[in-house]
């Protein structure tokens, strides 16, 4: 996997649902997420284990409820609609949830955008 693929997250002392970025593509606008448990339905009934987002501003420039995959792996997915792209993610988190690595393992055109 390509290190423009791959991100690493460290939890915040003061917030304990929030993760900075400390390792991971330098050009990109994703300097942090939060990880949160579901709250919305049809993350729950979709098998939403937690909910990964982050935003610029008060724009929200990542949201996906994550589905477990193996022990401490989880799979989500995320739409870029400005580009018209969908990207699945694996995220992995340590014993202690004190590091969260994503990786983007897909992105994929989705039909109808220009």
């Amino acid at each position: 996997m390509s290190d423009n693929n791959t991100f690493r997250f460290a939890r915040s002392k003061e917030r304990r649902d929030i993760y900075d970025l400390v390792s991971g593509p330098t050009n990109g606008i994703l300097k942090y997420v939060r990880l949160s448990k579901p709250k919305q339905d049809f993350l729950k009934r979709n098998g939403a284990r937690y909910v990964l987002d982050s935003f610029l501003g008060k724009d929200r420039i990542l949201f996906t409820g994550l589905i477990p995959e193996s022990k401490n792996t989880y799979i989500g997915d995320h739409l870029v609609s400005s580009k018209g792209i969908k990207r699945i993610l694996r995220v992995f988190m340590s014993e202690d949830f004190s590091i969260l690595t994503i990786n983007i393992i897909s992105s994929k055109k989705i039909g109808g955008r220009r």
